[in-house]
Formats: C-alpha cells, structure tokens, sequence
C-alpha cells in the first residue's frame, strides 16, 4: 500500500503546483519551470500508481532484487528457470505449450530513464509526428500497445514540453481499405524517411527503446503516410508486432532479435 499512498501524494503535488502557477502572478520564466517541475512530479506519480496496480492484479514490475542479481551474476530467478524448462519438455514431447502472456519487465527507475531518453531525442528534433499500430488480435501486442503508447506520451510531454502528435491508426478490422500491413515482427518496427543522408535520429531512438526487439526500416507505406494530416516533416511509424517484446531472451525463452 506504500507505493499507492506515495504515488497520490506525488501526483497530488504535482497538480497542486501546476494549479498554484495558473492563479498566482509569475513571471513566464519561472512559471514554465514551476509548470514543468509540476507535470514531471505528475507523471511520476501516474507511473507509481500505474505499478501498483499491476503489481495488485499480479502483473507487477520485475523485482529490483532478481534485477540486481542477474546483473551481478546472470541469474535467473528460479520459478521462471523453472518455467523455462517445463516448456522445453513439454516442446520436445510434442506437448503445445501455453501462449506468452505480456507483462512489463522493466522496474519504475528504468521506464523514467527511457522516458528521459526518448525526451531529449524528441527535443532535438522539435515538433514530431507519430503513428502506433499493433497486431489487434494478438493479446500480447494489444497489452504492450498500451503502455509503449503510454512510454511514448510522457516522453513527448516531459518537463511541460508538448513535442508531439500522436495520429490515431484505422481499425483493420472495421477499415478493410486502410492499406496497412499486418504486423510480423515481434518487438517494435520503426518506420521513418529519412531527411538527409546525415538523418540518424532512427537509430538513436532504437538504443533509447534498447530492452525491446527493436528493428528499423526507411520505408513508410502510402497507407500510412496519409495519417500524417498535417504534413509535418519529422514523421514516424512505431509497428508493434505479436508475440514477446522483450530483448532478454530469459522473458520470452528464445531471441526473436534481428541477427547482425
């Protein structure tokens, strides 16, 4: 209950803040820093109580504890060892093994460090334009749809900054002239155009996104491109595909990674 408590107080701070700076007289300097400081302890409060309600519902975060064990020592917490090992019995005797089930690996400190990544990648490119697919029939992709989109919209709104547009994405299920490829790649496909031959943004928000199966491509299909309604010249597509996400090869129980 600890982190339920602390994660209102924090968001209960931040809008205290951001609302004391709409109806006292500042000025603009210090109320955009005030402003800031506020939506930040916002959003930290928001992933806080987001952690807690997975962890309630028993999809929680990965314990700090096996994080620091298998950076110490490579290990492998052993009910998920166990798991892994059940499967590949279960493989071998032509037994069908159960569907991976999505769940975030990541702990609280290391989804702020990508955010701040990603948000210093976003500033220095200015206004962006971005569109998020999914594999809508897969239960994985759809869960995992859910928090990168949420990943991608702190990035974008960090420090009060308001970088980006998210343009929503047809249903193909509804909209069967949308022109938009199935996803086929697990993890995440980043599509963009490059603007210049020195336009390497592409490969530098593929390290930010680094705990993912991150491929890239410099080609966007013209059923996408159309989503980009108000033309802007920075223009992504984040293709989110079936299956497991993850790069560790101890979640998903075998790399789906792009070979080099």
């Amino acid at each position: 209950m600890d982190k339920l408590w602390i994660g209102i107080a924090v968001a209960i701070v931040g809008i205290g803040i951001d609302v004391l700076m709409r109806v006292i007289e500042v000025t603009p300097r210090v109320k955009k820093v005030w402003v800031g400081i506020g939506t930040s302890l916002i959003l930290i409060g928001s992933v806080i109580l987001v952690v807690f309600v997975f962890e309630v519902f028993g999809v929680g975060f990965r314990s700090p504890i096996f994080i620091a064990a298998e950076q110490v020592g490579d290990v492998i917490p052993a009910q998920q060892s166990q798991t892994l090992q059940e499967q590949a019995v279960r493989s071998v005797q032509g037994v069908p093994v159960s569907p991976y089930q999505y769940r975030n690996e990541m702990t609280v400190g290391e989804v702020m460090e990508m955010v701040k990544q990603l948000h210093g990648l976003f500033k220095q490119r200015g206004h962006l334009t971005f569109v998020i697919t999914f594999a809508r029939e897969d239960a994985p992709s759809a869960a995992f749809q859910g928090e990168f989109n949420a990943l991608i919209v702190a990035a974008c709104q960090w420090e009060g900054d308001s970088l980006c547009i998210i343009e929503p994405a047809p249903d193909p299920r509804t909209d069967i002239d949308t022109g938009i490829p199935s996803p086929e790649y697990p993890g995440v496909v980043i599509h963009h155009v490059p603007e210049s031959p020195s336009d390497g943004i592409i490969t530098n928000i593929a390290w930010a996104l680094g705990r993912f199966i991150v491929r890239k491509t410099a080609h966007v299909p013209d059923g996408i491109a159309r989503l980009n309604v108000g033309q802007g010249p920075h223009f992504y597509w984040f293709e989110l595909g079936p299956g497991c996400p993850w790069r560790d090869i101890r979640v998903c129980g075998e790399s789906s990674e792009p070979k080099p």
